[in-house]
């Protein structure tokens, strides 16, 4: 190991997302879980990188041989699936997908991949109210990047105003239905219909 390369460590500083090779060449295949980008499981695919579960692709056309990328589904079972951050963590796996896909940027587009995911996170992020209405809205923005990913369509704030002003709606009907419960059922837990 050459010792030359060694960075110093500055106390306050704050930790800076690295993102390995495996990570890009993944993504590229596959859409890689939100879950992937929390700084703990970033310093895990640094740190034992030759050692995580891969899987072979099938090779692009003019090729003859596949690439090995991450095993998602493997290692989903370790990161964590979809929808099963709490805010604080998609907060900070979002700020640090948003970097990733800042270095996906390809040269002379003005940054147009990175923007979309911008204008996406910094959606959710100025909403007021996403810290109460996370478990309302969270599989919108999960479905939002999914489209993205499959179709790579442009951001269009008039959807996510639309699927946010529903999900406030659904939160609102959904405390309404546990309060109705919750009165209906005698200190004794039947109901007193």
């Amino acid at each position: 190991m050459n010792g030359k390369k060694m960075v110093p460590w500055i106390v306050g500083e704050p930790w800076q997302a690295s993102f390995p090779q495996s990570l890009f060449d993944t993504e590229a295949c596959v859409m890689v879980l939100l879950s992937f980008f929390l700084n703990e499981n970033l310093q895990i695919l640094n740190v034992e990188a030759s050692t995580l579960p891969t899987v072979k692709t099938n090779p692009n056309p003019g090729e003859t041989k596949g690439i090995s990328i991450l095993d998602i589904e493997k290692l989903s079972a370790r990161f964590g699936k979809e929808l099963t951050l709490d805010c604080s963590q998609w907060t900070e796996a979002a700020g640090n997908m948003y970097l990733f896909q800042k270095e996906r940027d390809e040269p002379n587009t003005q940054e147009a991949h990175s923007e979309w995911y911008n204008l996406h996170f910094g959606f959710y992020h100025s909403q007021t109210t996403k810290v109460k209405l996370y478990d309302a809205w969270k599989a919108d923005e999960l479905k939002f990047r999914q489209e993205h990913w499959a179709n790579y369509g442009e951001f269009t704030g008039s959807r996510y105003d639309q699927a946010f002003a529903l999900s406030e709606k659904q939160h609102i009907m959904m405390a309404e239905i546990r309060d109705m419960m919750a009165t209906n059922k005698s200190p004794s837990g039947r109901d007193n219909g």
